[in-house]
């Protein structure tokens, strides 16, 4: 069973660190991803290595996963390794990709642990599982039959689905 875990929204307080860059109130419920001030302002945010650099680490990660599966500008991987690396999360590697399902058929990804609807939406229309996670911000719809707002819940849900698909080369979603 092989996870993807994303990090802008779910381990990474990406949000927080753009409204406090533009003077916005962070505890204001974003419905959706592409909220205008963030793609207004997103070549000036893209170039802002200090930011990506120094973003909060919103939840720890406590279960296993194969990797870290993100959409960044390519100049940003390697301040987002550098991000990783410097909060000491899990050493696992980092794929960079705009399509997360093509990222998946080529390395045999099954579940795949996301904040943004769209992306769990595609990943469930492939036939994969997907975890929505819904950051404290977000007010955006659930597309997920499996979801959470409370990181803690993601272990046990991994575990169920291992269980659940004990022995299969390949889990399906439900």
């Amino acid at each position: 069973m092989k996870v993807a875990l994303d990090v802008d929204g779910c381990v990474a307080d990406f949000y927080k660190a753009v409204c406090k860059k533009y003077n916005q109130d962070y505890n204001n419920p974003v419905l959706f991803w592409d909220t205008p001030f963030i793609v207004d302002n997103w070549k000036e945010i893209a170039a802002d290595t200090t930011m990506w650099r120094g973003l909060e680490v919103m939840n720890e990660i406590d279960f296993d996963f194969h990797c870290y599966l993100t959409s960044v500008p390519t100049h940003i991987i390697e301040h987002r390794q550098f991000w990783i690396d410097s909060n000491n999360l899990p050493n696992k590697p980092l794929v960079v990709s705009y399509d997360k399902v093509a990222v998946a058929e080529e390395i045999g990804l099954d579940i795949l642990i996301d904040d943004k609807p769209a992306n769990v939406e595609a990943w469930i229309n492939s036939g994969r599982i997907a975890i929505q996670y819904i950051p404290y911000y977000s007010k955006m719809p659930i597309k997920s039959p499996h979801y959470t707002t409370n990181f803690s819940d993601i272990k046990p849900m991994l575990k169920h689905f291992k269980n659940k698909h004990n022995g299969e080369k390949r889990i399906k979603g439900v």
